[in-house]
């Protein structure tokens, strides 16, 4: 049996000839090229200036204990390179705003500027602590002990951002872990905080009554403002 052209004929529709239409990506951090090149970026170019970076870790790992005021001449102390300080304190806010903007779960509608929100929040926070420990360490700890008190606080928040950056990037592509991330991730902070405070206490501490300032300056600069920070970025989490 012969089959004619009239028998293999397939009757196709538009939509066959067409294709399927494409379907948009849902408008969510996750799938925001923006905040893919944000996080990707700040580490190619922490990367390609990795000795930059590597003398500022090294010259922060002496201050995240010492408290001498004037090392011995076979001591090899280095101030941190400028621009090195200031990579690390962007990871450090870029990842740490990827992580506050989540510390309240996985928001409904996780947006771009929602991250960056919660990022330019956790900067103001660290402008903010770096001026006020240097008006207190300028009035309590003269010159030197401003340095290192300085130097603590900024190598602290330095080696946390590098911490962070793992877990920031779980919280954006892997948002299910959100619970157990936020967790690791508040261990962490705290264990910083914990390490800059018993520096700032060998620092300011003389006498018995200088307790009552040591209890004053943890509840002005330590306790009230992350309560506050909290309660902003639960505001930001569920606005925008």
């Amino acid at each position: 049996m012969t089959l004619t052209a009239a028998n293999i004929l397939l009757t196709l529709s538009p939509g066959d000839t067409r294709g399927l239409e494409p379907l948009e990506l849902a408008l969510n951090y996750v799938n925001s090229t923006a905040l893919a090149a944000l996080l990707m970026g700040v580490i190619v170019v922490a990367a390609l200036n990795a000795g930059i970076v590597g003398r500022a870790l090294k010259a922060y790992r002496a201050e995240l204990w010492s408290v001498r005021r004037r090392p011995n001449v076979f001591d090899d102390q280095q101030t941190a390179p400028l621009p090195g300080a200031i990579l690390l304190a962007l990871i450090f806010i870029i990842y740490g705003g990827i992580v506050l903007y989540n510390m309240h779960g996985v928001p409904a509608t996780p947006t771009f500027a929602g991250a960056t929100a919660s990022m330019g929040l956790l900067a103001a926070y660290y402008l903010f602590q770096r001026c006020a420990y240097w008006l207190v360490g300028y009035t309590f700890a003269g010159t030197e002990g401003r340095k290192r008190w300085l130097g603590g606080f900024s190598a602290t928040q330095s080696f946390l951002g590098l911490a962070l950056v793992p877990l920031a990037l779980l919280l954006v592509f892997r948002p299910e872990w959100c619970s157990a991330v936020i967790a690791i991730s508040l261990s962490a902070y705290f264990i910083a905080r914990i390490l800059f405070v018993i520096k700032g206490f060998r620092i300011f501490y003389q006498k018995i009554w200088s307790l009552l300032y040591f209890i004053l300056y943890l509840c002005t600069l330590e306790i009230l403002p992350i309560l506050i920070i909290y309660r902003l970025s639960a505001m930001l989490a569920s606005t925008i």
